[in-house]
This record gives C-alpha cells, structure tokens and sequence, in this order.
C-alpha cells in the first residue's frame, strides 16, 4: 500500500514539474522576429511626387499629364522583445524595403516625359501593446518612427534623400500556436496601408 501511494505521489510530482515546465517555455518566448508584405505606403506617396516634381516641376498638371505610378510594395523585417512578466508591451526595431517608379505621359499626344525611379530603405524603433488576447488569437496595436533613406535612380540625379519615416497601426491581429503566428496589421505609413506576416516567436 505504501509503494502505491508512493508510486502515486511520485506520479503527481512529476505531473506538476512538466505543467510547471510548460508554463516556463511560454514565458521563455519573449521575442519574436516578423516579416511581412504591404502595399500602398507612404513612400509610395512620396515616390510619386518627387517624381512629379523631378520630371515636370511646376509645368506639371493633372488634366494635361497622366501619371503611371507603381511600387513593388513594402517588404518587412522585424525584431521586437516583450518586457516583464506580463508580456503586453514590446519594443524593438525594423526595416523596409520598397522600390517605386513614377511615369509621366502628355494626354494630348502620349508623349513619354520620362520615368523616376527610387528605391526606399526605412528603419525605425518600434513598441508594440497587446491589449487583448484569447487562445491562439491576440489584438496589438504598434507605433514606429525613425528614418528612410531615399535613393535616386536617375543617371543624371544620382543620389540619396534622408526622410522621415513613420508606421502607426491601430488595428492589429496575430493568430497561431506559441512559436509560429501569422498577423494582419492596418494603419499607415513607410511599411503600408496593411501588412500580411508570418513571425517567428523564441
């Protein structure tokens, strides 16, 4: 009998230490590194108007010039490490690449102004608050400032900018199991409109 009680108390200790071990690893995961993809970012805004400005300056109107302007879209790199116990706030830093071209046209005759083309690398320091978050499924918002690098493709303006850059994103969702999640970020600025990642949480 007592070998039994034993057997069993020996059995409920060691049920404890893995619970308890558990708990630890998901603690243990502070820090995470995302990428992500977006479309319709600030630099894309400014990439097309500096093309406007560079290629026609104040000749430059809208109802006697069309403007084609693409980007190849934001593509982002994150590391962030939460803080304290609780695990609601982290901070961090990222960086962006995006590669933009702005084409200017005469509608009276299709005639080719020319093309700009620019190529933006933003970094910025980071904190993200998650402030609600259920089993597998967490709502966050995030704040980034810093600064973008702009670089002229032009043979003849060669060269690089330094402006602001800046990323708010009120509206935020991460989903998955501990280590690999998947998110959806809206708001704006130097990494988008909205951003589609997968992060990797350590």
């Amino acid at each position: 009998m007592k070998r039994i009680i034993a057997i069993i108390a020996l059995a409920l200790f060691a049920g404890q230490i893995v619970a308890a071990q558990e708990k630890n690893d998901t603690r243990d995961r502070k820090n995470e590194i995302s990428f992500s993809y977006g479309a319709g970012s600030f630099n894309h805004l400014m990439g097309t108007m500096l093309g406007i400005s560079n290629l026609h300056g104040s000749d430059f109107g809208y109802d006697t010039h069309n403007v084609n302007s693409t980007s190849s879209g934001a593509f982002n790199l994150e590391y962030l490490r939460y803080l304290g116990d609780l695990e609601i706030w982290a901070v961090g830093v990222s960086t962006s690449y995006e590669h933009t071209k702005s084409a200017i046209t005469l509608k009276e005759n299709a005639l080719n102004v020319g093309s700009v083309y620019f190529d933006f690398i933003s970094i910025m320091a980071e904190v993200k608050h998650r402030w609600a978050e259920w089993p597998h499924v967490a709502m966050y918002y995030k704040l980034g400032v810093g600064v973008s690098f702009m670089i002229n493709k032009e043979e003849n303006e060669k060269g690089t900018k330094t402006l602001p850059a800046f990323q708010l994103n009120p509206a935020c969702v991460e989903f998955g199991g501990e280590a690999f999640k998947g998110f959806l970020e809206l708001g704006w600025g130097s990494q988008s409109l909205s951003q589609l990642g997968v992060r990797y949480c350590f």
